[in-house]
C-alpha cells in the first residue's frame, strides 16, 4: 500500500515518468496492464515503478537465493607433528575431495610441548602439502601460526580443474608435474 501522495513513477523499459500524483500514477500502470510497485519507500519524494508483481516477487526470491548459494564452506583438517606418513596422505586425500567440492580446506598442525620449539619441521610438512595439493589448489594465505598451531588456508583454483580433480582424484591421481597424489610426505 502506497501512502505518499506524490511519488517518482519509472516505466517498466526504466524511462522516469517524473513525479506524479498517486491516482496518476496507478493510471499509468493501468494504461501498460501491469502494477505499481513501491521500490524506495525512504526516498523523497517515494520511488514506484510500474512492473508485474508476480515477475517482481520471482526476481527477489531468485536474487535471495543466489547470494545463499554463494557461501563456501570452510573445512578445517587438524593433525600433530608426530602423524604418520599414511594417515598424513589420507588427511590431503581427503583435503582434495573438499577442495573438489569446491570447500575451503585449512590444514592446522598442532605444535604440543618441545615441537614447539621447532616450527620449521611443521612449515616444511604444511608446504609439502601445498605443493602436493598444488594442481587443485592455490593458497588463500602462506603457513601461519597462531598460538600453537601453524595453518595452511587453500581454495580451489579454477572450475576445470575442480571437474579434473573430482573425476581423477583417486588415490592414484597424477599432479600436473608427474607425480602421484598419494606420494609419501615425510616428516623429519
Amino acid at each position: 500500500m502506497i501512502r505518499a501522495r506524490l511519488v517518482r513513477v519509472i516505466t517498466p523499459d526504466g524511462q522516469n515518468l517524473g513525479v506524479l500524483p498517486i491516482e496518476k500514477a496507478r493510471m499509468k500502470a493501468e494504461e501498460f496492464g501491469l502494477n505499481l510497485i513501491e521500490i524506495s519507500p525512504n526516498a523523497n519524494p517515494p520511488v514506484c515503478k510500474i512492473v508485474d508483481f508476480g515477475k517482481y516477487k520471482y526476481e527477489v526470491a531468485r536474487k535471495k537465493r543466489e547470494s545463499k548459494s554463494k557461501t563456501i564452506e570452510s573445512k578445517e583438517i587438524r593433525f600433530r607433528l608426530g602423524t604418520d606418513e599414511h594417515d598424513l596422505s589420507i588427511k590431503v586425500q581427503r583435503g582434495r575431495e573438499f577442495l573438489a567440492d569446491g570447500n575451503r580446506v585449512t590444514f592446522t598442525l598442532v605444535l604440543r610441548g618441545r615441537e614447539q620449539e621447532r616450527p620449521q619441521i611443521a612449515v616444511d610438512i604444511l608446504k609439502k602439502i601445498q605443493a602436493t595439493l598444488d594442481d587443485c589448489s592455490k593458497p588463500l594465505k602462506d603457513v601461519f601460526q597462531m598460538g600453537r598451531s601453524l595453518h595452511l588456508i587453500l581454495i580451489a583454483s579454477s572450475n576445470q580443474i575442480i571437474k579434473k580433480a573430482k573425476l581423477d582424484g583417486g588415490p592414484n591421481a597424477e599432479t600436473k608435474d608427474g607425480k602421484s597424489s598419494n606420494q609419501e610426505i615425510k616428516s623429519n
